[in-house]
């Protein structure tokens, strides 16, 4: 049913009688003169008329003498100056970063040629039995409560209050 529909409408739209009104509207288009759609091709005469308008006049040799060429110079823009200059610096700060580096490499040859004090064995055995009560011992206990709250709210259905938890650590750390 559409198929036939829709070829009734191809056959009316193609095949139409030309009536009065319909040819008025399309008497416009259709005289387009010429080939092909647009306006008619304008007449020999009016393009020999835009020629010559639109020639130039004939072009005349420049007699003056030509300027003498300059010599080469090295011209350097402000770019390229500006370029050589931050190399420069570059350069520069690295002369001083490895100049420092040379002087603290003599003077730690110094050190080690002067034999310079160093911490004795027995003093250095004294520290390391200090530092172990003074500083692992409530180390580890600091930490340990820590987890032991974390274990006794986690495992055990406990609660407490973050306070006492921050408050028995840190008195255990100090």
């Amino acid at each position: 049913m559409k198929s036939v529909l829709l070829l009734l409408i191809l056959h009316n739209v193609y095949c139409f009688v030309p009536c009065p009104s319909i040819t008025n509207r399309y008497s416009l288009l259709l005289k387009s003169g010429g080939k092909g759609f647009g306006a008619p091709k304008p007449s020999k005469k009016k393009v020999e008329k835009k020629q010559e308008e639109n020639e130039l006049p004939p072009i005349v040799k420049n007699t003056a003498p030509k300027a003498k060429a300059k010599p080469y110079v090295d011209d350097i823009s402000a770019g390229q100056s500006a370029l050589k200059s931050m190399r420069r610096k570059e350069a520069e700060r690295k002369d001083d970063g490895l100049r420092k580096l040379k002087e603290l490499r003599e003077m730690d040859q110094s050190v080690i040629e002067d034999g310079a004090p160093v911490i004795p064995e027995r003093v250095a055995m004294r520290m390391g039995q200090r530092m172990l009560p003074f500083v692992g011992i409530p180390l580890f206990l600091g930490t340990g409560s820590f987890v032991t709250f974390w274990y006794l709210a986690t495992y055990k259905d406990m609660e407490f209050q973050p306070v006492s938890v921050a408050a028995i650590t840190i008195v255990l750390l100090a």
